[in-house]
């Protein structure tokens, strides 16, 4: 084994590119049902699964990975509703499971052994090229706006959007809602870029980044993203001063932390308001004044925005703050209780709510059959029942112990450490409005699971050094 490490690591390397960019390919709506995702598909899953075989082989070198048994678990469990609920698209919650073992398995978990630097410089080229992507897709959607394009069609069963429609920015993402939070964690990744390289073109091209990925945060209007963006850019501003290298984090140090990280998170969180309140004031202004110069004599006419980008979500619903969330999650209840302890799969919850609970709210609504709960515990609550979700919970709560007794003791790579965390933090906070880290296969979910691993990796080596005195 120890012969062949060095090539089996790069091999590792290989397959998780490979597997960013094919996930990269399949999320946004430019390549999204199209061939050539398949060309780098059936290579990703084969190099996958021979390097998945080859950690089994060697399973002493990771079954001591922190918090690693309960993914495992949750995996079999997994396995087990697939079987139950076969009848149900069966094809679709393999990928899914597919999906896990390499998230849990190839991203999240390492060898024991495995030297932290090398586990860094995977996550900073992975970071890269999470960025590279990020700017790309959000610079072809700013200009999908400003050219007005908008297209609504019909694929692979579904609509697609693409560029400004209804009332908000989907551009070349599938969704507004994930195409904001990947601007989120590409703003975090970049300031976290410029305070570590701090070389003037550098900082250029991620200011540059930072106002693009900020402006389709406001034109995409998504009160997901603002939450994310608040909460990630609160997170590391809060543990650069907890995980301070120079300074010890002194009463009067940490208080000023956490004001700075309150005043942080408010005005990250208001200002996309602020910005698509001025953006659509200066629009009406526009239609006003062409108004008054088309008929002077009635200046006081309401100003015709119909031919705008205004940005409005016509489609939400009035004085429903979670936007039918509530009812979506209530309907997910209903579901679990018919199937307590393995669930009805991803991808069987909506066909077994329309052949065992036709009144419930996902399949019997206004607007249409809900295929996601909106939020990745209840998914994981109604699809794995309540041993899945156990075995979850179990997770978050020990990987959450590792990182706060082992991790954030480390002084010496606090920039690393905060970026880590905050963009765990914004992925977590994502999951809570949408198929985040277990159900939605995007890339920011691939980055929140080598962040997770290298968080723990750190906590590893503090323990290490501990134990060694």
């Amino acid at each position: 084994m120890n012969r062949w490490r060095p090539w089996i690591e790069k091999s590792e390397f290989v397959f998780q590119i490979l597997f960013f960019f094919y996930v990269c390919l399949g999320f946004n709506n430019l390549t999204y049902a199209t061939p050539v995702i398949s060309v780098i598909m059936w290579p990703t899953y084969l190099l996958g699964a021979a390097l998945l075989l080859i950690r089994l082989l060697n399973l002493k070198s990771y079954i001591k990975m922190p918090a690693i048994l309960p993914l495992a678990g949750l995996c079999a469990v997994c396995a087990v509703s697939i079987l139950l609920n076969r009848q149900y698209d069966i094809k679709k919650n393999i990928i899914y499971l597919i999906f896990w073992a390499f998230y849990f398995f190839m991203f999240y978990m390492h060898a024991a052994d495995t030297d932290l630097t090398l586990l860094k410089k995977r996550f900073c080229i992975l970071a890269h090229l999470f960025n590279g992507v990020a700017f790309v897709l959000a610079g072809v959607s700013l200009g999908m706006m400003g050219t007005g394009y908008s297209v609504v069609k019909t694929v692979a069963g579904g609509e697609l959007h693409r560029g400004f429609v209804y009332g908000r920015l989907f551009g070349a993402y599938l969704t507004p809602n994930a195409g904001a939070i990947v601007g989120c964690i590409a703003i975090i990744l970049s300031v976290y870029f410029i305070s570590v390289y701090k070389k003037k073109l550098y900082t250029v091209a991620a200011a540059v980044n930072i106002l693009v990925q900020f402006l389709y945060i406001v034109f995409s209007d998504s009160r997901s993203g603002r939450v994310c963006l608040a909460l990630g850019g609160g997170a590391y501003i809060l543990f650069r001063v907890l995980c301070s290298e120079k300074d010890k984090v002194t009463f009067k140090r940490a208080t000023a932390g956490i004001l700075a990280t309150l005043i942080v998170t408010a005005g990250l969180f208001f200002a996309p308001k602020l910005a698509k309140t001025t953006y659509n004031a200066a629009l009406t202004s526009i239609a006003q004044h062409r108004i008054e110069e088309e008929d002077p004599l009635s200046p006081d006419d309401p100003a015709d925005t119909s031919d705008l980008p205004i940005i409005d979500r016509g489609y939400d619903m009035s004085g429903d703050i979670s936007n039918r969330r509530f009812a979506i999650w209530g309907s997910g209840l209903e579901i679990f209780k018919k199937n307590v302890l393995f669930g009805t799969t991803f991808s069987g919850f909506l066909p077994y709510a329309k052949e065992n609970l036709p009144d419930t709210y996902i399949v019997n609504n206004d607007y249409l059959d809900m295929e996601t709960l909106d939020n990745d515990f209840m998914n994981l609550l109604v699809s794995d029942g309540a041993l899945g979700f156990i075995c979850f919970a179990v997770f978050v709560v020990w990987v959450l112990a590792y990182i706060f007794r082992y991790s954030l003791r480390d002084k010496t790579d606090g920039q690393t450490i905060a970026v880590l965390f905050a963009v765990c933090a914004t992925a977590a906070a994502a999951s809570m409005f949408s198929s985040g880290v277990l159900f939605m296969q995007c890339e920011y979910s691939i980055l929140f699971w080598a962040a997770l691993g290298l968080l723990v990796c750190f906590g590893e080596q503090q323990k290490k050094e501990g134990a060694h005195g």
